[in-house]
C-alpha cells in the first residue's frame, strides 16, 4: 500500500526537477518571451472628469490600458510635428470658443428669465 501522501509526492517531484534542472537529455520545448521595454519615467497630467471618460473609454475600445492608449496618441503626435504644431495653435483657440460659446449660453440663459419676469410682471 502506498502511504505518500500528495504533499510528499509533489515536494519530492519538485526537488527531483531542481537536481536535474540543467540536464541537457531533459530540456523541453523553447518558449520564445518578448521582454517590454522598462518605463522609467513618471508623468503626471491634470485633465476635467469628462476628458479622463473619454480616453477611458477610447483606451477600453481599442482595447489597451490607458496608460498605453495615451502613449500611443502622444507619440504619434511626436512624430508627426505638423499636426503637433497645428494642435498647439489651434488648440487654444478652440479652447477660447469653446469658453465663449459656454458664456453666451449663461447670457441666453439669464435673458430668457428677464423676459419671462416681464411678461409675467406685464400680464399682472
Amino acid at each position: 500500500m502506498n502511504t505518500e501522501s500528495r504533499a510528499d509526492r509533489e515536494a519530492a517531484e519538485a526537488e527531483w526537477l531542481y537536481e536535474h534542472r540543467n540536464d541537457p537529455d531533459l530540456e523541453g520545448e523553447e518558449e520564445e518571451v518578448t521582454v517590454a521595454k522598462p518605463l522609467a519615467v513618471t508623468t503626471s497630467l491634470r485633465m476635467t472628469k469628462e476628458e479622463s471618460a473619454a480616453i477611458q473609454q477610447a483606451a477600453q475600445q481599442a482595447n489597451m490600458s490607458q496608460s498605453e492608449w495615451i502613449r500611443k496618441v502622444c507619440m504619434t503626435m511626436a512624430e508627426r510635428p505638423s499636426v503637433a504644431r497645428e494642435v498647439a495653435v489651434v488648440g487654444p483657440q478652440l479652447r477660447r470658443l469653446n469658453d465663449l460659446l459656454r458664456e453666451a449660453r449663461e447670457v441666453e440663459g439669464n435673458l430668457e428669465q428677464e423676459v419671462q419676469t416681464l411678461l409675467k410682471a406685464a400680464q399682472d
